[in-house]
């Protein structure tokens, strides 16, 4: 998640290749291993940081929808 923040003012493209990787690493380690809370907080933190991004790339639309992705993994947390 620090990722996004650290390098989206400067580089949003190359940020949003990184954070895609992040992606692609983190969602199946949260469908393996659901129970792990830690696991799922940093998958919703890095959606969150994709919501931001978005944003600051005026894609409203696609950042809302990272921005709910990140919700519902909080919310299974909090269950």
């Amino acid at each position: 998640a620090r990722l996004g923040t650290l390098i989206t003012a400067a580089q949003p493209t190359e940020a949003e290749r990184a954070l895609s990787q992040a992606l692609a690493i983190r969602r199946p380690l949260v469908a393996e291993a659901p129970e792990r809370g830690e696991v799922a907080s940093r998958l919703g933190r890095l959606y969150a940081s994709i919501g931001d991004l978005r944003l600051r790339q005026a894609q409203q639309t696609r950042a809302i929808e990272a921005y709910r992705s990140a919700r519902q993994l909080f919310r299974a947390l909090d269950e």
